[in-house]
């Protein structure tokens, strides 16, 4: 996020512990280095700044020919109070649920190829006089509750945010949950090997780009403009969408193996990319070289944890150091 975003304020910070409130704040001019990674991306710290090099913390300018910590993959205390199933319900009703308010009353949408997805909300009734891909949600279910207590509120699409108790998941407990999202609001493209999630929320595509980078996979956040589309009751103009997606072959081995689709039509076509199995020392960027590059503005950073890190640029950084993207002018964090 850009910097201006984020000093002075209290944010989401990715550490190694899980999600923590943390601040980030401006500290002045400082001399800056540019860590040069393999696979082509950049790092802009300090000389001093501390970064996680396995167990052991590595000066920036000591990082020539060291291979970085990898991302993170799922390695945090969380929460876990629900059945596998219940995470993915939670998952799916925030990506494809709505609230009526008129009677106060929750629907869930279950299109007509997507039978898996049925099993999974067999208590909910049908409507076959209104329509019969919605479900109504009964107000105390198990599912109600759920939601309540989740603290999903189905706000219309444009304004709908991740629920803070989503951010407090443990490692499996969250892939489940990101299942049901996607096989919501998620495909596998047929006509280009990509894996993508689509919203009209600028924050939600943020909130779940930073749970895949939590998990270890690195997405893109793209935009559509309106559309304007003829229907058969009138012509109407879409909202802009934000698409989170990733094609590379990494990323896509881990979102199959560790998350996939609940509908069989949709993981079939991520099955059959042709991506096989990767290493996992592939994803993990050696530094080709650390160079000087002279005065810029840095930022320092609280967590409300004992680790003192977070997550930057897709590494482990430690605070009471300073992290600067000068290329994106942002302190990337999670």
């Amino acid at each position: 996020q850009l910097i201006e975003t984020l000093e002075g304020r209290e944010c989401d910070l990715y550490t190694p512990q899980g999600f923590s409130r943390g601040r980030v704040w401006r500290t002045g001019l400082r001399d800056v280095v540019s860590v040069c990674l393999s696979n082509g991306l950049g790092i802009m710290v300090t000389p001093d700044h501390k970064i996680r090099v396995g167990e052991e913390w590595v000066a920036a300018e000591d990082l020539t020919g060291q291979r970085l910590s990898p991302l993170a993959g799922g390695e945090w205390r969380g929460a876990d109070p629900y059945s596998p199933e219940e995470y993915i319900q939670l998952g799916f009703v925030l990506g494809d649920g709505f609230h009526q308010q008129h009677h106060d009353e929750r629907f869930v949408c279950i299109g007509e190829r997507d039978a898996d997805v049925e099993e999974l909300f067999v208590e909910c009734e049908t409507m076959p006089s209104w329509r019969p891909d919605k479900r109504r949600i009964p107000k105390f279910s198990r599912l109600g509750e759920l939601l309540d207590g989740f603290g999903i509120e189905l706000a219309k699409m444009p304004y709908r945010r991740m629920p803070e108790q989503a951010f407090g998941l443990s490692p499996s407990a969250l892939r489940l949950f990101l299942r049901g999202l996607f096989s919501a609001n998620g495909c596998a493209e047929k006509n280009q090997r990509r894996v993508s999630y689509k919203t009209t929320c600028a924050d939600m595509a943020r909130d779940v780009q930073l749970m895949l980078l939590a998990l270890g996979i690195r997405s893109r956040i793209g935009r559509n403009d309106p559309v304007t589309i003829r229907w058969p009751n009138g012509t109407y103009t879409s909202r802009e969408s934000f698409v989170v997606g990733f094609s590379k072959q990494t990323e896509l081995v881990k979102f199959r193996e560790e998350i996939g689709f609940v509908q069989r039509y949709k993981q079939d076509i991520l099955d059959g990319y042709s991506i096989g199995r990767k290493d996992p020392d592939d994803r993990v960027p050696v530094v080709v070289a650390v160079q000087p590059v002279g005065m810029s503005d840095v930022f320092d950073f609280s967590v409300d944890n004992d680790c003192h890190s977070a997550w930057a640029n897709g590494f482990v950084a430690h605070n009471c150091g300073f992290l600067f993207n000068e290329k994106y002018k942002a302190f990337h964090i999670g």
